[in-house]
């Protein structure tokens, strides 16, 4: 006859954890995070210079192009150091639980874009020699990139979970 309790103590030991899962996580946040927040930053701020107030001309089709390329590129610039903490953390939970809710990526995010105003702040010393604008600025971008982020990893969540990442697990 077996103890039921030392088989109990012996399965808790033998936790099953989701190392594979939480690589394609942390490798989906790193990716697609910065280039999900571009969009959304196109999506809300480039509407106007894509139109124009005299309606739409040849030219400006690629002129919108130039537009949305350097903004991606200022989105992979700014955005990676948070994707990439985001993802250390929600990659954290996903090899242990082998997924992760809503919350817990709108609680990274969150987290995580706190530390854009001091980036942006570090840059601007960095190539200027001194700080632009006034310290109500830094929270105004620290705002705006916390409505970006929590944007992103909602969209990136709901994507990971259609895509089957969490097969098995409820998304």
């Amino acid at each position: 006859m077996t103890n039921k309790w030392a088989n109990k103590r012996a399965s808790v030991a033998r936790r099953r954890t989701y190392p594979g899962r939480a690589f394609a996580v942390a490798a989906a946040i790193c990716i697609a995070g910065p280039l999900v927040g571009g969009l959304y930053f196109i999506a809300g701020f480039g509407v106007k210079e894509l139109v124009g107030p005299h309606g739409y001309r040849f030219n400006q089709f690629f002129e919108a192009a130039i537009y949305a390329r350097n903004l991606i590129i200022a989105a992979y610039a700014i955005g990676l150091v948070p994707a990439v903490l985001s993802s250390i953390w929600i990659g954290r939970i996903t090899y242990l639980h082998g997924s992760f809710g809503y919350g817990q990526a709108v609680v990274a995010a969150i987290l995580m874009t706190i530390i854009l105003p001091g980036i942006v702040f570090l840059m601007s010393l960095a190539m200027r020699g001194a700080a632009i604008g006034r310290p109500m600025s830094y929270l105004v971008v620290g705002a705006v990139a916390a409505l970006i982020g929590v944007l992103s990893a909602l969209t990136l969540r709901w994507m990971m979970g259609r895509l089957g990442f969490f097969i098995g697990e409820p998304s």
